[in-house]
């Protein structure tokens, strides 16, 4: 389901069993911010959620403190949150802000999803 497509980003959302699935690409910015945390307060605390941002070419940190209150909603509740990621930027931001050992799947989970997900660049375990 594509919650919203503009020429700078996209946003669509899909299931895996009780696991939300929320692919996003293009630029996320302060411009996008909104969109984003609406689209992720939708999703609820009631499952898990993974978001897969390998697409996406910018991230700002607004739009990572979107993440980042999502993460903090989520796992409150007891479900895991998880970010899938394979662009060399985004991967130096999740370092430099210490995020990365929080988000990334740990290998047995990152098979599980890598398998059920689709093809696109390998993504490297915690």
């Amino acid at each position: 389901m594509a919650i919203n497509n503009d020429d700078d980003f996209e946003l669509d959302i899909s299931w895996l069993g009780d696991t939300a699935l929320v692919a996003l690409s293009g630029e996320w910015d302060l411009y996008a911010k909104e969109r984003l945390h609406d689209a992720m307060c939708m999703l609820g605390t009631q499952k898990d959620v993974v978001v897969d941002v390998r697409d996406a070419t910018f991230f700002d940190s607004s739009a990572l403190g979107e993440l980042v209150a999502c993460y903090n909603r989520v796992i409150r509740s007891g479900h895991r949150f998880e970010l899938l990621s394979t662009n060399s930027n985004m991967e130096r931001l999740l370092e430099l802000t210490g995020l990365g050992a929080l988000f990334r799947p740990k290998r047995d989970r990152l098979a599980f999803l890598q398998e059920h997900l689709p093809i696109r660049p390998a993504i490297t375990p915690s």
